[in-house]
This record gives C-alpha cells, sequence and structure tokens, in this order.
C-alpha cells in the first residue's frame, strides 16, 4: 500500500522458451532464474500482494516457497503466440473473481532478475507522484553509438534515419539524452488494463540504473545476467 493505494505485482512465467529453453526455472547464480524476481518482489514492502502467472510446475513449485501465489495459467496464454496483455487481464479477472481489486497492477519479469526491491518501489512511487495511469521503466541508451531507425523502401531496400543526425557537432555533454523501455517494471491502473489499451506506451517513466536493467533474450544475455548476479552475491549486496 502507497499513498491509500494497493499494488498487486504479477509475474509471467510460463513452461516455455524460444531464445533460451526453460530460462525461467534454470539455474542461474545458483538458483532458478524466477526466483530473482520474487525475492524482489516479496522485500518491497509497497506491494499488497504477489502472483505468478505460470504453467510450469517448477516454478510453481518455486514459487511456493517464496510466499507467492500461483495463479495456473490457461493453455490458450501459455503459447508463443499468447500476449503479454491477455495473461494480465486473465489474473486480473481471476483476482477480481476472487473478491481481490487492487488499485494498481505491476509486472515484473523474470528476464529481468537484476531489478530490485528498490527499484519497483521507486516505480510504484513514481506513478502515483505523476498521477498517470501507466508507467515503465526505462534506462540510458548512448547516443554517441549512432542509433539508426530502420524501415522499408517499396522495393524492399533498406531506409535508415540516424537518431544522431542531428547533433552531428554538438559536443558530447550537451547530446540529447535517449532511453529504451527496458522490459524491467511496468505500472498500471486498474481501470487502464482493458482488452484495447497498449502497454508499450508508458504515460511516464522511472529510470534505473543500466546494469538493473540488464534483460535476458539469448545465452548470451542469460550469461552476462549471472555473472553480474554472482558478483553481487560474492560481495554481500
Amino acid at each position: 500500500m502507497y499513498k491509500g493505494k494497493s499494488f498487486a505485482a504479477i509475474v509471467p512465467a510460463r513452461a516455455g522458451s524460444k531464445g533460451v529453453r526453460g530460462k525461467n526455472r534454470r539455474l542461474c547464480a545458483g538458483k532458478p532464474l524466477v526466483s530473482w524476481t520474487f525475492e524482489a518482489a516479496r522485500a518491497c514492502p509497497l506491494l499488497d500482494g504477489v502472483y505468478c502467472s505460470t504453467d510450469d510446475p517448477a516454478v510453481a513449485h518455486c514459487a511456493g516457497r517464496y510466499g507467492v501465489e500461483v495463479l495456473p495459467r490457461p493453455k490458450r496464454l501459455a503459447t508463443d503466440q499468447a500476449k503479454m496483455l491477455g495473461v494480465i487481464l486473465d489474473v486480473k479477472q481471476r483476482l477480481e473473481k476472487s473478491g481481490r481489486k487492487f488499485d494498481y497492477l505491476v509486472l515484473l519479469q523474470p528476464t529481468s532478475p537484476l531489478r530490485t526491491a528498490n527499484d519497483i518501489s521507486r516505480a510504484v512511487k513514481q506513478i502515483i507522484r505523476d498521477n498517470t495511469a501507466s508507467l515503465a521503466s526505462v534506462s540510458p541508451v548512448d547516443l554517441r553509438a549512432g542509433l539508426l531507425v530502420l524501415g522499408k523502401k517499396k522495393n524492399g531496400a533498406l531506409l535508415t534515419r540516424s537518431l544522431a543526425a542531428d547533433c552531428a557537432d554538438v559536443p558530447r555533454q550537451q547530446k540529447p539524452l535517449l532511453f529504451r523501455v527496458d522490459g524491467a517494471v511496468y505500472v498500471w491502473r486498474n481501470s487502464f488494463l482493458t482488452p484495447h489499451c497498449v502497454l508499450n506506451a508508458p504515460q511516464s517513466a522511472v529510470v534505473l540504473p543500466k546494469n538493473h536493467a540488464r534483460d535476458i533474450d539469448t545465452p548470451a544475455d542469460f550469461k552476462a545476467c549471472e555473472e553480474l548476479l554472482n558478483a553481487q552475491v560474492q560481495s554481500g549486496k
């Protein structure tokens, strides 16, 4: 609870995965990947509930060890084609049918294991401060890297536009800051979540450090995150 508003976290963790096989239950720095998100969520004092949507018995067992309630995911929402919005609405409807309606829902994807309880708290406070219906965590992108927008012409040729073109002669310190939606934390007002809402167009944002916003799509990403988590464990942080 924060400022009189209730917040529930959803941890979506299906069994299948294309990029990294069985990644949600795969050991990462000594424990299942999803455990890092369960720990962060349970350590956040502003969350009033934490729920895991899964079709994976191993993930469900792990959730139970952390005191996270499991909401079995329907088969239709456990495929590669299933949309995240459908998963979120399924959880929302299940909770409300059981008499549990929260003012805000917070999405915490297991593929961002370096996101902390403090990061979640900051997101919760930010959306209340901004008084918006949707928020996403973002992290900085280096404009000096020569970012390009890619598209295709009618003849199939690639069309490029440099985001840095207008700043070619601007000193490094004066170049504008760019950020990307990193997927570590999303927060939505309950009333915002309808079958026609757009999840990836946040009305406000909270900035996370680059390392906290690391996400996992490939085996190389998994290895990089595991190395960072091992370093944290060894340093006692």
